[in-house]
């Protein structure tokens, strides 16, 4: 009887591990009749479809989800940083674009350091929220910020993603003992491993009071005040007076039609004119399923794309400075589409950069993270948020809990540190914001219906992985889960070669093996030489596939999950 019941109760304790395995496993790939949301931290996403339950707008779940994933993503995104927000309200028909990136400080004079106190510039994400809150919130702005407080407050396990980022950073964390206050383990000076319980007490009270007093809580109150004392300390230079006159700006976003879809995202500074330019070029040889149907056709289909990418970059370095009420520019950059096509030689690439008119560098780093939203009304939200590097500037208050971007490090340098001078139109001045690769993009169908949200982190590498992610849907007629898991190429012109995923980025190490050996040799033939990404791209999106939405979160990359109901 004593064995029976030993054997019993072993069975019991099998059954209850097992269920709770297939509770907390993702996956990555799910379908939703009514809502779905996609971000690359699985809590988040379920707080942002918890939201649209309660009646919640797709902004609504977008700004709560958004505000979890500055905990779980810390080292990505935050209320230290800023964010480019494309919306689709379904009820009016039309698409806007909330910019609020950092701007440099009105001191701000020509530095140009990678972290600490001068590296960081004026944080916009909260003016971001409430702008959009303002326009098409539903719930009361309290409520988005509840599930994180508690989230805060409570602890939650040290996800994959960020125990990566710590590894990486672990002698900058450990050095410093405000950083160390949240990421060591309690009463020592080693950082947090995946899993350990993680906590963030004063981001919970700066967060808390950002919900009861509104965002001038941050720009014109106590925070402000410690922002503007923590940063003196750290040798940056915000103001009051910087903080005060922030604003977060409403724009048009730029849209271009391929075939029987448009595309809609930021205008520049943001990637969005290099990605629609991409796509614009390669509208033109009507991809299809054939043109990845054999190894032959693979390899010019790639040629082709790699071509694009190259000739986009160097069309990027060209753009001048916009202002958000002028498209004109890169309207004119648009509209090459058919003359860069001609110069696309099916043979051979060419070895000699300036062939494709780059004339400038531009910089760029890879703290961000993307989330992309569907309500059942069918409005749509896709948004890119960054503290810029991971941890961005390596500067955190120990009286608000805030980490702060290190945004300034995205303006071109004034000394040349490569084969190219720095793009002067990025050079730094008062108020203004940086260059940057994020592109939230919204596609919609000929009947202005959602087809598609998406969008990335990494870098430059945000452009390239959205766009393949919507060559991969929309012309090889790949499924989204399929669009997002195939493996990934990339070339921004410098360094000049082609980079592939290593096996440790890519979501199938067979599968990239294989993509690999179909294509890389007859690469080098067309005179492309190839390397490996350091970082991974990871995108976020939600495809509509018949009468569902299907969202896929780039799990494997760097973790998340989506949900929806």
């Amino acid at each position: 009887m004593c064995c029976i019941t030993g054997i019993l109760i072993i069975i019991v304790i099998i059954s209850v591990g097992a269920i709770v395995h297939l509770l907390w496993r993702c996956n990555a790939c799910v379908f939703h009749k009514n809502t779905s949301i996609a971000s690359d931290a699985a809590p988040c996403s379920k707080i942002g479809r918890d939201i649209m339950k309660r009646n919640g707008s797709v902004v609504d779940a977008a700004i709560a989800a958004l505000l979890c994933i500055g905990l779980v993503n810390v080292h990505s995104m935050g209320i230290g940083g800023g964010l480019i927000l494309t919306i689709y309200n379904a009820t009016t028909g039309e698409v806007e674009v909330i910019n609020s990136r950092e701007v440099a400080p009105e001191r701000e004079v020509a530095r140009n350091l990678e972290t600490g106190g001068p590296s960081i510039a004026v944080p916009g994400e909260i003016r971001g929220y409430a702008l959009a809150h303002q326009r098409h919130g539903r719930l009361p702005w309290k409520q988005l910020f509840e599930p994180s407080i508690k989230l805060a407050r409570k602890g939650f396990p040290v996800a994959k993603s960020l125990a990566i980022a710590l590894e990486t950073n672990k002698e900058q964390i450990e050095a410093s003992i405000s950083l160390c206050n949240v990421f060591c383990k309690k009463n020592s000076d080693q950082i947090l491993s995946e899993n350990d319980l993680i906590y963030f007490p004063q981001l919970a009270d700066t967060l808390q009071m950002i919900a009861d007093q509104g965002p001038d809580a941050f720009y014109d109150g106590p925070i402000a005040e410690d922002i503007v004392h923590y940063v003196s300390q750290s040798g940056g230079l915000i103001s009051r007076d910087d903080l005060k006159q922030y604003k977060a700006n409403r724009e048009t976003p730029i849209n271009v039609t391929l075939d029987e879809y448009t595309i809609y995202v930021p205008g520049a500074p943001s990637g969005g004119p290099v990605l629609a330019l991409i796509l614009k070029i390669l509208d033109g040889y009507n991809f299809s399923r054939e043109s990845v149907s054999t190894r032959e056709k693979k390899v010019l289909t790639y040629h082709r794309i790699i071509e694009a990418f190259k000739f986009a970059f160097a069309e990027r370095s060209k753009l001048e400075y916009p202002t958000s009420s002028d498209h004109k520019k890169v309207k004119e950059m648009i509209s090459k589409a058919n003359d860069i096509r001609e110069k696309i030689n099916d043979s051979h690439t060419n070895e000699k950069i300036d062939y494709y008119g780059i004339k400038c560098f531009l910089p760029g780093q890879g703290g961000t993270s993307h989330l992309s939203v569907v309500a059942q009304d069918g409005s749509a939200v896709s948004v890119s948020s960054t503290i810029n590097g991971r941890f961005g500037s390596f500067v955190r208050s120990n009286v608000t809990g805030i980490i702060f971007n290190n945004q300034m490090a995205d303006f071109s340098q004034y000394e040349d540190k490569n084969s190219l001078p720095s793009c002067s139109q990025n050079y730094v001045q008062p108020g203004k914001r940086p260059f940057s690769a994020m592109t939230p993009a919204i596609i919609l169908d000929k009947d202005k219906n959602v087809k598609m949200v998406v969008g990335a982190s990494g870098s430059s590498r945000i452009i390239t992985a959205t766009a393949l992610v919507v060559i991969n849907a929309l012309w090889f007629g790949d499924d989204a889960c399929e669009a997002v898991n195939k493996p990934r190429v990339h070339h921004q012109l410098l360094p000049n070669l082609v980079q592939f995923e290593s096996e440790d980025l890519a979501t199938n190490a067979e599968q990239l093996r294989q993509f690999r050996k179909e294509i890389e040799d007859d690469l080098k033939t067309k005179m492309h030489v190839s390397g490996f990404a350091d970082m991974p791209s990871v995108v976020q999106v939600i495809i509509r596939e018949g009468n569902v939405w299907h969202a896929v979160s780039d799990t494997i990359r760097k973790g998340g999950c989506p949900a929806g109901y």
